[in-house]
């Protein structure tokens, strides 16, 4: 049973708190302002389609944005109890890492923290902009049915690219959106602590 079930992670907001990390060095490098509400707002849709708030990540390199801020970003420390959770996923299904982020910064941080063996499986923005397409590929891949996935995220874009490909997502409450906003996509559940999402997972599954 195990082989057939596949927990998919989020990285920015969940194994790092990197709000305020993104936006200072996207204004810096873009050399615009970029206030909070703005920041947040954007995330609830895909960061690369964005239009509506004056900030469209797709029209700068990300690679280059990537490069920049790399060595950085590596040395953030991992949100308290992510560790376990990546190591306890394991004894449940097998785990990949969906990011808009670029994929040689999340695996490096990984890393940094000794958890690559686990967490290594990454479609950042290289693989594509969309989620919803890296979704898709990921169950392609890996021959398994959308309900037998199960996506871990931050923000209500995520949650709503995941329903469109039918996979059931777990917001956690310490990243980039609050409660109110995450609501809208109507997450399977809510997870408060780290260890919240093995149970969460768990329940999901029935395992």
């Amino acid at each position: 049973m195990k082989n057939n079930k596949i927990i998919i992670f989020d990285f920015d907001g969940v194994f790092v708190d990197d709000f305020d990390f993104h936006k200072n060095h996207i204004a810096d490098f873009l050399s615009i302002n970029i206030d909070d509400k703005e920041f947040y707002n954007i995330h609830s849709g895909n960061v690369y389609k964005d239009d509506h708030v004056g900030l469209e990540l797709g029209n700068f390199d990300v690679q280059e944005y990537c490069q920049k801020i790399h060595d950085n970003l590596i040395k953030l420390p991992i949100v308290d109890g992510m560790s376990a959770v990546a190591e306890q996923v394991q004894k449940i299904g097998k785990s990949f890492v969906v990011s808009s982020g670029c994929e040689k910064n999340i695996r490096d941080f990984f890393e940094n923290n000794d958890i690559c063996t686990n967490m290594c499986s990454i479609y950042g923005v290289e693989t594509n902009p969309s989620k919803e397409k890296k979704l898709e590929k990921i169950l392609r891949e890996s021959n398994v049915e959308a309900k037998n996935a199960i996506f871990i995220t931050d923000t209500l874009g995520d949650i709503r690219e995941a329903n469109k490909v039918g996979i059931a997502s777990i917001a956690v409450t310490w990243g980039f959106q609050r409660v109110e906003t995450l609501e809208q996509g109507v997450p399977f559940g809510f997870a408060r602590t780290p260890m919240q999402i093995i149970d969460l997972i768990q329940n999901y599954f029935l395992w």
